[in-house]
């Protein structure tokens, strides 16, 4: 199986796995809110942002070890495998260690979280130990998905996910429909990731079985790999992103009320769900571009595939970009009800962000390939800092629109750090020409967003206005932007990739048919 095969199976199963996921989200969430009240569910997204603040799986230590497992797998050097994946293993119990501690000790400091609860602080506390103890346990198998990725086998991740999820969300429904208790509902939520990680962690000892054999780490061989210096400079990155991206609901619970948190937490829902449809497909191009990397071509084939694979970014952050603004409000008014909306404002701000965000996806692909963190880990700290300083600002101005406006300003920084690393440091190219290109393209996304505001604002909430959003949807992210592009050699470079895209899955569909 070629590599183009083995990325596309991976996107297929990736994207069948986040729908299926995202699907049962809906209906859980839906639910719940018909049996308890919604305050829960602000608490429940609130403490995994604090969560996410300490951890978010592993503080960036999987980036620096897929940099590592790329040149092992690509010289298939089983003993450096197995040497590297020790490692991470002792990484990823000293960090979940430093979350056990750490959490512990912000349990003392939730009443200057929490605003206007209506629960008793022991049973507050009840639901942040058992989601601490979700996230600390799901450290000790975690880390073996790892080789699954970047041995371009993810999808037999997927697919552990895929059948975990169903079960789990299933006895969760039945557990909210027959007890309508919370911290039953809880507890049968956070086994899933946990089930799923043994699952794993199972199938990799027999998938590669060379992992079975341990190796003494020592202070010698961190020195030589560079493992210390490198996981430092990455966990600055990764605390710097985390900080960047999951302020957002404390800022909120602290200057508005859990009940706004709750609000906004729908929207999160729905918004990171259907977003992760898109990371789930450049998730396997992950593992594809360390192996080209470092597999020794001619930089300059490599950079004619960047710059048709960042084009293709553009038009998939049109097409998502435009999808939100046409339709946030719509499906939140279907899904959850009319009181449950959020501001325009905020859907427009959103809409932004997610355009910005995955038009730069590609870049951070190739960026998390090349490793050396310490080259651009200062435009990471400026962003977190930007961040809570104008999201805060904002806040108090325009509410829960300001912290999505502050978001979308301090991503900023991310992106030129990541555009000078990959274009200016690796390809040595001129950073401002491609700074020109984005800037283009977010005006033209600009425009086209302010279309589709004006031809959309008074269709209704109904099949009818479902189908002409689609329409004007598809009309102004696929149709205008291709008249725009079809010029140029990218896009009929990336015509051509998509085609062969169709042609190897219609293949693999023939071939299991006959």
């Amino acid at each position: 199986m070629d590599n183009t095969t083995k990325t596309l199976k991976n996107s297929a199963f990736a994207v069948a796995g986040q729908i299926v996921t995202l699907f049962l989200s809906f209906i859980n969430r839906r639910i719940f809110i018909i049996f308890l009240d919604i305050e829960f569910l602000g608490y429940q997204s609130l403490f995994s942002n604090v969560f996410s603040i300490l951890s978010i799986a592993d503080l960036g230590i999987g980036n620096l070890i897929h940099y590592h497992l790329y040149q092992g797998l690509a010289n298939d050097d089983k003993e450096e495998i197995s040497r590297i994946m020790n490692v991470y293993k002792l990484f990823y119990y000293v960090i979940a260690v430093g979350v056990l501690v750490v959490g512990g000790i912000l349990s003392f400091f939730l009443p200057y979280i929490i605003k206007d609860t209506s629960l008793s602080w022991g049973y507050i506390k009840t639901i942040y130990f058992l989601q601490l103890g979700s996230v600390v346990l799901g450290y000790f198998m975690a880390y073996r998905r790892t080789l699954f990725i970047c041995d371009q086998k993810e999808y037999e991740c997927v697919k552990v996910d895929i059948y975990t999820s169903i079960v789990i969300q299933a006895v969760q429904l039945l557990a909210l429909l027959t007890t309508k208790n919370y911290l039953v509902y809880l507890a049968v939520h956070l086994s899933t990731s946990t089930i799923a990680n043994v699952v794993i962690a199972r199938k990799s000892g027999k998938t590669y079985p060379y992992l079975k054999k341990k190796y003494k780490i020592t202070k010698a061989y961190l020195a030589e790999k560079k493992l210390l210096a490198d996981a430092r400079d990455v966990v600055i990155h990764k605390l710097s992103y985390i900080v960047y991206s999951s302020t957002d609901n404390i800022i909120i619970s602290v200057f508005e009320s859990v009940r706004m948190v709750a609000l906004y937490g729908n929207y999160y829902v729905l918004g990171t769900g259907l977003t992760a449809l898109v990371t789930k497909v450049y998730g396997p191009f992950q593992a594809t571009i360390g192996r080209i990397v470092y597999s020794h071509r001619e930089k300059e084939e490599v950079w004619s595939q960047f710059r048709m694979l960042d084009l293709f970014s553009f038009f998939i952050a049109a097409m998502y970009g435009l999808g939100f603004l046409i339709y946030y409000q719509f499906a939140i008014e279907i899904w959850m009800g009319r009181e449950y909306l959020l501001p325009f404002s905020f859907a427009a701000a959103y809409s932004a962000t997610i355009f910005l965000t995955l038009d730069s996806e590609i870049i951070y692909r190739y960026r998390a390939a090349f490793g050396e963190f310490s080259i651009d880990k200062n435009y990471m700290v400026f962003s977190m800092i930007t961040n809570i300083i104008v999201s805060i600002f904002l806040t108090k101005q325009f509410g829960v629109t300001g912290v999505q406006i502050g978001t979308l300003i301090a991503f900023l920084p991310i992106a030129y750090g990541r555009l000078k690393f990959v274009v200016g440091y690796y390809f040595e190219k001129r950073i401002s020409d491609c700074i020109i290109t984005h800037f283009l393209r977010f005006l033209i996304f600009s425009m086209e967003a302010v279309v589709a505001y004006f031809m959309t604002r008074k269709l209704d909430v109904s099949l009818i206005g479902f189908i002409e959003r689609g329409m004007i949807w598809f009309i102004l992210s696929i149709g205008l932007n291709s008249l725009i592009f079809f010029r140029d050699s990218r896009y009929r470079l990336m015509m051509n990739y998509v085609k062969l895209m169709i042609a190897i899955i219609k293949k693999q569909i023939d071939s299991k048919n006959k």
